[in-house]
């Protein structure tokens, strides 16, 4: 059964210097990294949105929200996906980045199991530590998105460490 009472963002507004091109648009069998992404979210919440860095930035078949302020990375992208939680009336936010193309519903599924609600915030552990860009924040931490990105400290794995993130 979907939780309703979580919206699903997909970032996808990074710059892909690295990559090298558009890490959404990038294919892998036969779907972009970005379809699969949304594919993996959309049965689990109640809703998906795709956050960009701007307006302008390409449209998808998912509908996209813009950084309220662009250019703090992943935490901009998170900030804004609570502000569009909050206008729903949803408790929380499932964060998945775009780039992480084997994580499927059923991923997204046990990691919903382990949320309690709109104060919470629970991410899996990784073999490098915390897995921020898989997992679901309550829409109470925005508080705490805004006062890290007004302090220049983007680091999701020190919010998840600042708000006591359950970690599995």
């Amino acid at each position: 059964m979907p939780h309703s009472d979580v919206l699903g963002a997909v970032l996808a507004g990074g710059a892909s210097r690295r990559f090298g091109s558009d890490k959404a648009e990038a294919v892998l069998e036969g779907r972009t990294l970005l379809d699969r992404a949304v594919e993996a979210l959309a049965p689990e919440v109640g809703a998906v949105v795709v956050v960009v860095r701007e307006e302008g930035d390409r449209p998808y078949d998912a509908p996209v929200i813009t950084d309220l302020h662009p250019g703090q990375g992943p935490l901009g992208g998170l900030e804004a996906a609570l502000h569009r939680a909050v206008e729903r009336g949803a408790g929380g936010v499932f964060l998945l980045g775009c780039d992480l193309p084997l994580v499927t519903s059923e991923a997204v599924r046990t990691v919903l199991s382990w949320w309690r609600g709109p104060a919470h915030v629970v991410a899996p552990l990784g073999p490098g530590g915390p897995e921020p860009l898989l997992a679901v924040y309550g829409v109470e931490v925005l508080g705490d998105v805004q006062r890290r990105l007004q302090a220049g400290a983007r680091s999701l794995r020190g919010l998840l460490e600042d708000v006591g993130a359950e970690l599995h």
